[in-house]
């Protein structure tokens, strides 16, 4: 008589993949987010008294991006937990757990909201810096419109990796945990001065910006705070460290920089996400040229 296989609980198969994510050396931001996103398909998944593997099904899936809907998610939320899901599903059939994934390919995903880019112009970037209570905050706000920098990876930094002479930055263990280079402006550079003067004797090894209370390394939503703030008292509400950088890429579009170029800059791995940028940038420039072209005759 065959021996029935033992099947395979839900919340054991997230323990796996979840050592194989840190094996794969991914992020600790990105496996918590997979170990969260997975947690909450488990517990709606329970309550559907599915508790292994072997029991979710195709009308399970469905179910559970409904149950999503329903609950009025953001798209791009919704659309990443779809993506988790569909990347957890995909790894047991790869380590021979289910033959095959319930998550099939005529299952429809959540649709992402294109929403409206904004950057920061001139007057606005302005408004933010006066705003700003510390030379840390107004270090913060200019290296990453001039670096083009992501909020957890101006976290990361440490002294020795901004050099002040030349402006070379250099990002370690960015996204998809791959190093590169890119550089800020003189005002940063002398901003970054300034506040590390006031800081008082500092290392190499150090983090380059510090919490004010207890003086620990920053963390991503440190800076989602500061803008915040910054967002009321400047009266700029589209601000946030995702428009410093987009700002950083139209202002090099405009300024006739190569995309190939810029997309080793920021750090993406070919120039499609730039695309998005590239009718801002031209709009802008419309806009310019209409406010400072030529005189008609």
């Amino acid at each position: 008589m065959a021996k029935t296989r033992k099947q395979t609980k839900i919340e054991d198969a997230l323990e796996v993949w979840l050592l194989d994510a840190r094996a794969a050396r991914l992020t600790p931001r990105t496996v918590d987010f997979y170990e969260r996103s997975t947690r909450l398909f488990i517990t709606w998944a329970a309550a559907q008294s599915v508790t292994t593997v072997e029991q979710v099904t195709t009308l399970h899936v469905r179910g559970y991006l409904a149950e999503l809907t329903r609950r009025e998610y953001s798209s791009n939320y919704q659309h990443n937990l779809t993506r988790v899901l569909k990347h957890f599903l995909k790894f047991c059939v790869g380590e021979g757990i289910i033959p095959e994934s319930p998550f099939t390919d005529n299952i429809r995903t959540p649709r992402m909201e294109q929403k409206e880019l904004r950057a920061l112009n001139v007057d606005e970037l302005r408004r933010l810096l006066r705003a700003c209570d510390t030379r840390r905050d107004r270090a913060i706000v200019r290296l990453l419109v001039s670096s083009g920098v992501r909020a957890a990876e101006l976290c990361n930094l440490n002294v020795s990796d901004v050099d002040l002479v030349t402006g070379i930055v250099r990002v370690r263990h960015g996204k998809q945990q791959k190093d590169r280079v890119t550089f800020c402006d003189t005002p940063t550079r002398k901003a970054i001065r300034l506040y590390l003067l006031e800081r008082g004797d500092t290392s190499p090894g150090e983090p380059l910006f510090l919490t004010l209370l207890r003086g620990e390394r920053l963390r991503p939503n440190t800076i989602a705070q500061l803008f915040r703030r910054l967002q009321v008292d400047a009266r700029v509400p589209h601000a946030n460290a995702h428009a410093c950088r987009r700002t950083f890429a139209i202002n090099c579009l405009k300024g006739g920089m190569n995309v190939h170029v810029l997309a080793k800059l920021m750090g993406h791995a070919n120039i499609q996400m730039l695309e998005r940028y590239l009718p801002l940038a031209e709009q802008d420039l419309e806009e310019e040229y209409r406010k400072r072209g030529p005189e008609e005759v």
